[in-house]
């Protein structure tokens, strides 16, 4: 019996221990979601200023031979715009979207999803007014 009460402490003593332990490595973290808000503000927070460029009955950025490239950052690419512009992506293969999608002044529009890491790519804007944002990818 004596053994017993001996043992119990140190059981207890140890099963706090290892609670503690279990409950300050359970704490989430704000890397724990790969696509969570904390990605988004990262996606965002990493964002590149654009001026588009004219040519003939379009705007590009970064031009009509130049290409950007996708981060690891976002899945996605966003655009902001600081006017109405309806714009879509081509790639560095000549395959451009069927579609424009209009991107909203002063709002993050989603221009293309589920975007290859490093993928090289272009933005088309419908008009030749020179305009600005911002572009994350």
């Amino acid at each position: 019996m004596r053994t017993r009460s001996r043992l119990v402490p140190w059981a207890l003593a140890a099963g706090l221990l290892g609670g503690a332990t279990a409950t300050a490595t359970a704490a989430p973290s704000d890397t724990a979601s790969p696509r969570g808000d904390y990605t988004a503000q990262s996606c965002y927070g990493s964002a590149r200023s654009y001026t588009t460029n004219p040519y003939g009955i379009v705007s590009y950025w970064p031009g009509p031979s130049s290409y950007a490239r996708a981060t690891t950052n976002c899945a996605d690419i966003n655009v902001k715009s600081n006017v109405n512009r309806r714009v879509k992506v081509c790639w560095s293969n000549g395959v451009c979207q069927n579609r424009t999608t209009l991107a909203r002044a002063g709002q993050w529009t989603v221009i293309a999803t589920d975007v290859r890491d490093g993928a090289s790519y272009h933005l088309v804007f419908d008009d030749t007014y020179t305009s600005s944002g911002k572009v994350a990818a």
